[in-house]
């Protein structure tokens, strides 16, 4: 609140937060390795699977309630561009730093993440053919589109099938 009484703390609050959110992600990637080994499967799946699916809780919560409001673009217009921010800057600004610090960013598991990286390419294609072409005719006036539960079924199916796909290469996959 602009004028409050707590308005020159904001900036140790924000540091604050920012600890906190190093310190649990730090302790999250630690016991999801561990998971990952204990179920000899390899930390690009438990990245991709695990982490992924519990940093998107609160941006799916965002999604529907935004949703439900009537506004089914600003969530759908959210969840493509979190997905866009997370890998260009989450990604991008860590390698920046190591990089600028004179570190080596080393890649582990490069084959199974290879193989994540063509699971996430048949997702987008899934995304394009499921919400993209039906919207197609109602860009050009002023309809709206309507996403149904089919649509939904059909992304959440394709959503398992890549998990377990890729769960499986991974099983089989001896090199990470």
């Amino acid at each position: 609140e602009r004028g409050g009484g707590g308005e020159p703390l904001y900036p140790l609050t924000l540091t604050v937060a920012f600890a906190w959110l190093s310190v649990f992600s730090f302790a999250l990637s630690a016991a999801v390795t561990r998971w990952g080994t204990l179920l000899n499967l390899p930390p690009s799946v438990m990245g991709v699977y695990v982490i992924a699916v519990g940093a998107q809780v609160p941006d799916t919560l965002q999604a529907v309630a935004v949703a439900r409001r009537g506004l089914g673009s600003m969530a759908v217009a959210s969840a493509v561009g979190s997905q866009v921010i997370n890998v260009l800057v989450g990604l991008g600004l860590p390698w920046l730093l190591s990089s600028s610090a004179g570190r080596e960013v080393a890649i582990k598991g490069r084959s199974e993440l290879i193989d994540a990286i063509w699971l996430m390419y048949a997702a987008v294609l899934a995304y394009l053919a499921v919400l993209i072409a039906p919207t197609a005719p109602s860009w050009c006036s002023r309809g709206h589109a309507r996403l149904g539960r089919a649509q939904g079924k059909l992304l959440i199916g394709c959503y398992a099938g890549l998990v377990a796909l890729h769960a499986v290469r991974a099983q089989m996959s001896a090199d990470w």
